[in-house]
């Protein structure tokens, strides 16, 4: 059978169209800077694949809109900040910018389950050392994101990437699938990886903590993975439980298996949201269902979202 082919763009737009699987995602609109505008016909709303998967030159961070504000927006941009000078990526805007054009385009939309990814990327193959870098701004909904309250999760045989691409949040997330994939082979979530020694690292897409006997609330460190901007935030409140005696300590620090296993409480701490461990690596956690302090900081976060 021979192929079609298509001469002019009205047949190549009812193709692509046509084509459209239908899911839950819907692309609601997309800022570019390489036109300075904000595009809502989602057939347009496309990075190149030459821009950011042929060469991988690409970094990107996500914010959730709540209530038309996006929470803990200026933190995500500072990190993709961060991210693109790991990358030497040339940023075209400056963050205030970048914050402006945002802004602007949630203003188009009011409705719930609102995400904005945002992209910085060195452009197209070819362009010259000194070409000034992308700024993609993508607006989306996905009602199927939303988290369960409690998991069983697993421990997983995928490496840690290099520290030097653990802290830049790449576009990259072969790593990340194969995590999740392995976990989910185990009967688990998103997966926990481990570092050389052992210890407890990071989730696919997520911090990892514990509540360690005697009321110690315990990340690991952030030489070498990706710290979340959940993370820092949940760091905060709980120095503040242990100012009312609600927790003895939290702190940044080495988890061991073991510990893990027989911790109080263990939960997935990422994108707004907590997640709770009900069972790791076959071990039951804790009662088995979310735990108090866990539940706290659920709670928190929840009221976070709409009081910044």
């Amino acid at each position: 059978m021979a192929l079609p082919v298509f001469k002019s763009r009205l047949e190549i737009i009812n193709a692509i169209r046509t084509s459209y699987q239908q899911t839950s995602l819907t692309l609601r609109a997309m800022y570019d800077s390489r036109i300075d505008a904000i595009v809502t016909d989602n057939l347009f709303i496309r990075i190149p694949i030459i821009d950011q998967i042929n060469e991988g030159w690409g970094v990107f961070d996500t914010a959730n809109v709540y209530q038309g504000n996006v929470y803990q927006l200026e933190k995500h941009l500072e990190r993709i900040m961060f991210s693109a000078a790991g990358a030497k990526i040339p940023v075209p805007l400056t963050l205030g910018q970048m914050k402006e054009k945002v802004l602007q385009l949630i203003s188009l939309f009011d409705c719930n389950n609102l995400r904005v990814r945002v992209f910085l990327s060195k452009g197209l193959v070819g362009e010259s050392s000194e070409a000034q870098g992308i700024f993609y701004a993508l607006l989306y909904t996905d009602p199927n994101q939303v988290k369960p309250e409690t998991v069983k999760e697993r421990s997983v045989s995928i490496p840690l990437k290099p520290r030097e691409l653990a802290v830049i949040k790449t576009n990259n997330y072969l790593c990340n699938t194969l995590c999740s994939l392995e976990a989910k082979e185990k009967g688990g979530y998103m997966g926990v990886m481990l570092d050389e020694n052992g210890y407890l690292a990071e989730s696919a897409m997520a911090n990892v903590a514990v509540i360690l006997p005697g009321g110690h609330f315990r990340t690991p460190f952030p030489d070498k993975i990706l710290e979340g901007t959940t993370i820092k935030r949940v760091l905060l409140f709980c120095e503040e439980l242990v100012k009312n005696g609600e927790l003895q300590s939290a702190s940044r620090g080495n988890i061991s298996l073991e510990e893990a296993k027989h911790s109080e409480e263990m939960l997935i701490v990422g994108g707004d949201n907590i997640v709770g461990i009900t069972e790791f690596d076959g071990e039951p956690i804790g009662s088995g269902a979310m735990g108090i302090i866990t539940r706290k900081i659920k709670n928190f976060l929840q009221q976070d979202h709409v009081s910044i």
